[in-house]
Formats: structure tokens, sequence, C-alpha cells
């Protein structure tokens, strides 16, 4: 199961978006294009992947991702957008970080109809990545200057900035928030660029996990929304009842690791009665046999299920 998206770039510029398991494999999934170095988000309002390239004059574009390999380029950014891009639910926006010439950084709010407002200065060198814990509304960044140590900060959109403790050096691979472990996942670079998935405690505890490969240095690294998420069953309600031939829809959606955000609705769902077998996939309507019935929804690498019971009359209920 794919637990983290990332994209590296080589270098002649082909950039490549890679899935990660925890078991140790990153997999080269397609190629996305050239110089993709600014930052990798999903965005659960469209059910896509959004991410940042420049140009050779360093001007940063938006482009939507599907991972049916589909990349569409959305519009321009501005110059060195390269800390990168995340999203925070509580107004279904993308967020990302530019730094000018002087290496001086500053947060954005991006807007889907074509526009990267400023909201206000962080400090300078935040090119290690971004990212939100939604449950605190609380955004999170890495600084990566050269060797020196990358710190990791706290950012609230009242503008506190505050520096948490050192990540070690070289982490400019990106960060992401795991809600369900209460871990980030970074992606640091060895003296030779060699890349290093690794996790970090909210206490500052860091451990190195296993290695990606070269090209993972460009703030890049996403959470799978499905990984810690959860199917809640919208229909049947456990324990609900129903006559023969009575038509039952079967919905659900897909809650994030923290339970609170909606990440996927019914879409690559399966649903299986252990009486009836196979129901079918996505939103279905179907009638089952008269039977006491466990009704599974999985896909994505999760599972759930429901008690549901199907009478033959009215009098038998």
């Amino acid at each position: 199961m794919i637990s983290f998206y990332a994209i590296a770039t080589d270098s002649t510029g082909t950039s490549k978006l890679y899935g990660i398991d925890l078991a140790g494999t990153s997999t080269p999934l397609f190629t996305v294009g050239s110089w993709f170095k600014g930052g990798l988000a999903y965005y659960p309002p469209t059910r896509l992947f959004y991410a940042i390239a420049q140009d050779t004059s360093g001007f940063s574009s938006l482009y939507r991702l599907s991972l049916d390999g589909h990349v569409q380029l959305l519009f321009g950014l501005g110059y060195r957008f390269t800390g990168g891009l995340t999203y925070r639910p509580q107004d279904n926006s993308l967020y990302a970080i530019s730094s000018d010439k002087t290496g001086f950084s500053t947060l954005h709010r991006i807007d889907l109809a074509g526009s990267a407002p400023a909201l206000f200065g962080l400090g300078l060198s935040f090119v290690g990545g971004l990212t939100h814990d939604a449950l605190n509304d609380v955004f999170y960044a890495v600084t990566a200057h050269g060797a020196d140590l990358s710190i990791l900060y706290s950012i609230r959109l009242s503008a506190a900035v505050t520096p948490l403790f050192g990540v070690g050096v070289q982490n400019r691979g990106g960060i992401s928030y795991q809600a369900a472990q209460k871990l980030f996942y970074s992606v640091h670079s060895d003296a030779k660029d060699f890349g290093y998935l690794q996790t970090i405690s909210p206490s500052g505890a860091v451990q190195v996990l296993f290695g990606l490969g070269y090209g993972f240095d460009g703030a890049n690294v996403c959470v799978s929304p499905f990984f810690g998420a959860a199917i809640k069953i919208l229909s049947p309600l456990a324990n609900e009842r129903f006559l023969k031939n009575e038509n039952v829809v079967f919905q659900a959606e897909v809650l994030d690791a923290s339970g609170t955000y909606v990440v996927s609705d019914s879409s690559g769902l399966t649903w299986l009665s252990n009486f009836d077998g196979t129901l079918g996939t996505g939103v279905v309507t179907k009638s089952l046999s008269v039977h006491n019935h466990q009704i599974t929804a999985l896909g994505h690498g999760l599972q759930t299920s429901v008690p549901a019971r199907v009478f033959a009359d009215l009098c038998n209920g």
C-alpha cells in the first residue's frame, strides 16, 4: 500500500511522481514534467494532487495531477515558490511558500481561480517543506540552508512563527504530518544528495527509515490521503432492517487520519455481503437476500463492516 507520494527530479530536470510504502519501496509511477521542485499536496475537494514547478528563470506554476498520469498546467504563481505546498481543510485552500532573491520566505494562500496572495513573512530559507496539522490548525515548515542545521517551525495564521527544534541537515525534500501516528515524515539528503525518508516526533526525535534514491530534494513529499484514514459507512446503518426486495443504498466516505475531514467519497470502494457476495462498486443500490448480513466496504487498503438484516415480511421484522 502506498503511504506517501513524492516527486524526484534527475540531473536533466525530468521529474517523476513516486509511490512510497513503509516496507521500504519507492516506485516511479509516471513522469510529471520538468523541474517540479516546489511542493506536492493532495486536494480532497477535487480528489487530485497539485504540484509546483519552476521554469529556467525561477518562475513557478501550479499543476494538477491525477494518478492515471494526466498532468494539467493551471496558472503561474510568481517567482521562487520552492518551500512546499499543503492543504488546509478549514478553508479548502492550498498554501505555499515562496522566497525572494535574498532567501526571505513568505507564506501564500492559493486561490484556485488563479492567484496566490502573500499573507506574511516567515524568515530566511524556508525551503524544506510545508505541512498542516488539520486537527490543531497549525502549519509546520522546515528551513534548509546549505549544510546548516534544518529547523522545524510552527506557523499560525495569526502570523506567529515559532522555531521548535533542529531536525538534522539538508532536510529539503519535504515534510508531511501524519495525524493518526502524530508523527512528521520528512526527506533529508546526504552529502551525495541521496534522499532518505525519516520520522520526526513532536519532541524532536529523528529516526531514519530507509533510502529513496537521488533527486528527492524539492520539498515534494505528501502523505497519501488514505494512510491512517478510515471508511465511514453512511448507508446502511449498523443493524438496520430491510424487507425482501427492498432497495438498499450502499454509500460511504473516507475520513482523514484525524477522523475529522472527508478525503474521498464512495469512489473506489467495493461492497461485499458475507451472504450475497460482491454487491458492486461506488454508490450501489441493490436489494439483499433474506438473511443476516455483514456488509463490508473495502478499498484504498482500508475496510470496515456493519451488520444488517433482511426479513421476508413485516410480520417477521
